[in-house]
């Protein structure tokens, strides 16, 4: 990522990655979430990190292809509707060969990331039809129906 960010990385370590054969968490009806989950991956010498916002927009984004650390992964949740933390599972099935195609894996994304865009505009209509409360700060007024 240093390399990158210097400009001597010709290779973006961002990629879409949009699944086609799981999901990567269970997503409630109502949810939209945003996800940050890293995991050092020791199997596949692969440093990384998976982002979703609003549960449509969703990236990986390799920090090293040359991983040696200790196996870890770490999740932070949260509801955008609520403000308040989720517990998530998340699920990345890619191997090492994987990894090294995710230029070509993530070529074909549009309709996966139409659909997720288009039920993120359909829970807003029907929070908006509702006169659902707009999360505020503690003690500050909330729109209410």
């Amino acid at each position: 990522m240093i390399a990158f960010i210097k400009g001597e990385l010709k290779d973006y370590p961002h990629y879409y990655y949009f699944p086609s054969t799981y999901n990567t968490h269970e997503l409630q009806d109502d949810e939209a979430s945003h996800i940050l989950y890293l995991r050092g991956d020791l199997k596949n010498g692969v440093l990384y990190a998976y982002i979703e916002l609003f549960n449509f927009e969703n990236a990986l984004i390799i920090f090293d292809m040359d991983y040696k650390g200790v196996d870890f992964e770490d999740t932070y949740a949260l509801d955008t509707l609520s403000g308040k933390t989720i517990d998530k599972k998340i699920t990345i099935r890619l191997t090492r060969n994987h990894f090294e195609a995710l230029a070509l894996i993530s070529d074909n994304f549009y309709a996966q990331y139409v659909n997720g865009y288009n039920r993120i505009l359909k829970l807003i209509e029907s929070r908006q039809l509702k006169g659902w409360p707009i999360v505020a700060e503690e003690n500050q007024p909330r729109l209410l129906e």
